[in-house]
């Protein structure tokens, strides 16, 4: 074995560019699978960590007409309770209607996330307790338990048992419990939970019709299967639950917890803020990503080390005379694969520790370093290593094996051999991944230029002051007060905000000018007449509110969406019978894009009227003029000082429209930034391994090299002599590429109601970055062997 060793060491110190390429390249890939690995991993065990998470799913209605989801009555958890005994708990979450608001004592207050959640929450969900005793936390009303990162922002400190906390300055609530924040995964983002019955406490929210009327749908209602009990049959006896004059059509079904956090489930409100969301599609993108750079850092392993196989036979030659069999010299390649791929994998965990917090900065990517440092994984990932070692040392092993011979080790020679087919399809695989990969980053960022610029509404120089329940009071003072700013233009009130337009769903009857009748649903936005033209929304047809309120009572303004839906052939002047009274349509607003364009946009009534509550959000929109950052800043401050004096209670929330934009871009954005970070390292260990192949070759030809330019050959055609070989590879992995980089963009983009053009520029330009890639990585290794002196390569010949 100590001679084993010295060989390696040997051959390290002949070939130091060969290993340190190989360790440099699985370093970094072993990194980026770790790195990558234990994000798709968190993603995809989202919530397996609670006490029988298997047996426990949430309800929703898979109707299609159905646009509430998982959004059920308050009243089906008796009835369940009464009738489906293969349940054998279940469990209702509600939003609290307005945002709230606490305060402590003389503290300042802030926004924060409750929920109301049944008695037996603590039950069904698993949580760590801090302080109080979870199993009666939330028995009586008016009881609340915060989550540990709450209870610090309100009091400082984790211990809060027994506090007082004020919501919305209003109703004090006693802190009953503390709990950790789950380490894993969970498509809960909880603050703050309190029970159910405090419902009827607190008047904004207490509906005595939640737990009467199954048309009232305002909770999440959860449950937990019996042993052996089969989910389908379960569903059909809950959707038999419903009465036929429900007022609408029902298949409830039941979704698994992981999947709610891929939002399969159903749960398409915006409103519900507790709920995260992740993206199935991202995580197995990333995975293939992951799995790409560990098949390109494989292949660059087998390729540099099969370039040394020409060297290695006269070594293993001498072994073989002085009495080494062949057991012996596989052995030594394979503990030689062995000390590379194992050195790699600890540079591997020190990158993956190191660079962690700089990769979650960046792209918001959260893996949790904790995962790569549990013993089951580290055991695991070295067994994989050595496996992986294994199996990429028997190629070149085998490879090595055919080459000897005791005639060939005589003659002290290696016949000239062109490039295996196996190393060439190798090459051409890496050219192929390359262009995928600048293809597909090249078209994401195209996306998302599509996205964001054309919205249909003006996302510049506006100003959203979200309106709380003093400023709602105020409404007519703080639009007097802002429209008074030197560089205020405009101001509107209505309940708009990127993708937080709080809309109610409406059903309507349609009645034409020729008298033609139908029926058709619609979202319905309130707004004042400012609001078309502080936003910049068009006019298509008719016209918009006039000033006069009284003149608008009655009229409606609807979208381009709206009138193609209902096949309004006449839209101005058409009757719309809701919510108990006939408006009449004055005109029709271009469309406009309210949530991301991956969802389309659904049919929109504008009604002339001021909020009056704040179960849906409502906003001040303040239109300005901006000369520079100086006047810019003065408009903000002047706007942050008459919100603070009108709401001394509440605290004032004021953000950009733009930066709304950029918040429901937000997946986007960061699918983007990761993709094109990870899509450029794998690029790079590409790079590496052609890098030491064009080393190899240039190397294998010195000869020859030496002997052209005896005979006269410039050093121009030297460099293309070496280099033409890597452009035919990347000609075929361009025509390989090109159909496949289609397909996967094609499968991607469907995830999008409205999507960018598949241009032929992008497959063109991602072929020609392809080769530049290529060449530069290999030119100055050309150019470094035909510019070398060829008296040194032919003096030993």
């Amino acid at each position: 074995m100590k001679l084993l060793f010295k060989i390696v060491l040997r051959n390290f110190k002949n070939k130091p560019v060969n290993y340190l390429v190989n360790l440099l390249g699985l370093s970094i890939s072993f990194s980026l699978i770790f790195i990558l690995g234990s994000y798709c991993y968190r993603e995809l065990t989202t919530d397996a960590y609670h006490t029988d998470a298997n047996k426990k799913y949430l309800l929703y209605n898979a109707s299609e007409k159905d646009k509430y989801g998982a959004i059920l009555p308050g009243l089906l958890k008796e009835q369940i309770g009464l009738n489906v005994p293969e349940i054998k708990e279940s469990l209702r979450l509600k939003r609290t209607g307005q945002t709230p608001v606490f305060k402590v004592e003389d503290g300042e207050p802030m926004t924060s996330e409750l929920v109301y959640a049944d008695q037996n929450f603590f039950d069904f969900f698993t949580y760590k307790v801090i302080s109080g005793n979870l199993e009666n936390a939330l028995a009586n009303p008016m009881s609340l338990v915060l989550l540990k990162t709450e209870a610090i922002k309100l009091f400082g400190t984790a211990n809060a048992y027994g506090k007082t906390v004020l919501l919305n300055n209003q109703y004090p609530f006693t802190v009953t419990a503390v709990i950790e924040e789950p380490k894993a995964q969970s498509f809960l983002s909880l603050k703050a939970i309190t029970s159910i019955s405090s419902i009827n406490n607190i008047q904004y929210d207490f509906n005595q019709e939640d737990y009467s009327n199954w048309g009232q749908r305002n909770f999440l209602t959860f449950v937990k299967l019996a042993e052996n009990t089969n989910p389908e049959n379960t569903s059909g006896s809950v959707t038999r639950l419903f009465p036929p004059d429900a007022g609408y059509e029902r298949n409830i079904q039941l979704c698994p917890l992981p999947d709610i956090y891929m939002g399969q489930c159903g749960i398409n409100s915006p409103s519900l803020s507790f709920i995260n969301r992740g993206d199935k599609t991202q995580v197995m993108i990333l995975s293939m990503v992951a799995v790409l750079i560990l098949l390109i850092s494989l292949i660059n392993y087998i390729n540099i080390s099969s370039s040394q196989r020409n060297e290695l036979v006269k070594q293993t030659g001498i072994q073989k005379i002085i009495g080494a069999n062949w057991s012996h010299i596989l052995l030594g390649i394979l503990v030689e694969s062995q000390l590379v791929f194992l050195s790699s994998a600890v540079l591997a965990f020190l990158f993956s520790i190191s660079l962690a917090p700089v990769i979650e900065n960046y792209t918001n990517l959260v893996f949790g370093t904790e995962l790569l440092l549990s013993p089951v994984a580290i055991l695991g990932i070295l067994i994989a290593i050595s496996i992986l070692s294994l199996l990429t040392g028997v190629f070149p092993s085998i490879s090595h094996y055919k080459m000897l011979s005791i005639e060939k080790f005589k003659n002290l020679t290696v016949p000239l051999k062109e490039k295996s087919s196996t190393q060439q399809a190798f090459v051409i695989f890496q050219f192929v991944a390359a262009i995928v990969l600048i293809t597909f980053t090249m078209l994401v960022q195209k996306q998302i230029r599509f996205a964001t610029s054309g919205l249909g509404f003006n996302k510049e120089n506006v100003l959203a002051v979200k309106l709380n329940e003093q400023l709602l009071n105020k409404m007519d003072v703080l639009k007097d007060q802002l429209s008074k700013q030197p560089e205020v233009t405009q101001v509107s009130i209505a309940r708009f905000y990127p993708n937080d337009v709080g809309i109610n769903i409406n059903s309507a009857k349609i009645t034409q000018p020729n008298g033609e009748e139908k029926n058709g649903k619609a979202n319905t936005m309130d707004v004042d007449p400012k609001f078309f033209s502080v936003m910049g929304i068009r006019p298509v047809e008719g016209s918009f509110f006039s000033e006069n309120l009284t003149n608008n009572t009655d009229k409606i303004i609807v979208n381009e969406t709206f009138v193609k839906e209902n096949e309004l052939k006449e839209p101005v002047g058409a009757k719309v019978f809701f919510s108990n009274k006939e408006h009449e349509i004055i005109g029709v607003a271009k469309d406009f894009h309210f949530y991301p364009v991956s969802k389309a946009i659904t049919s929109l009534i504008f009604l002339n009227q001021k909020p009056t509550h704040l179960f849906f959000p409502a906003y001040c929109l303040v239109k300005f003029n901006s000369s520079g950052f100086s006047s810019l800043t003065q408009t903000v401050e002047g706007v942050m000082k008459i919100g603070k004096e009108l709401s001394p209670g509440f605290p004032f929330e004021v953000k950009f429209i733009d930066q709304g934009v950029e918040a429901m871009y937000k997946s986007e954005t960061q699918f983007r930034k990761t993709f094109s970070l990870f899509s450029g390292l794998a690029i790079f260990i590409s790079c590496l391994g052609i890098f030491a192949l064009s080393l190899a070759n240039s190397q294998r030809r010195i000869k020859e090299i030496g002997i052209r330019k005896i005979n006269g050959a410039k050093v121009s055609e030297v460099i293309m002599m070496l280099n033409k070989d890597f452009v035919k590879w990347v000609a075929i992995a361009f025509v390989i590429a090109t159909p496949l980089a289609y397909y996967a963009m094609n499968k991607w983009l469907e995830n999008f109601a409205y999507k960018t053009e598949l241009s032929w520029w992008i497959f063109a330009l991602a072929g020609l970055l392809a080769l530049g890639i290529a060449l530069l990585t290999v030119s100055w290794q050309s150019w470094k062997a035909a510019t070398r002196n060829p008296v040194e390569a032919l003096r030993y010949e």
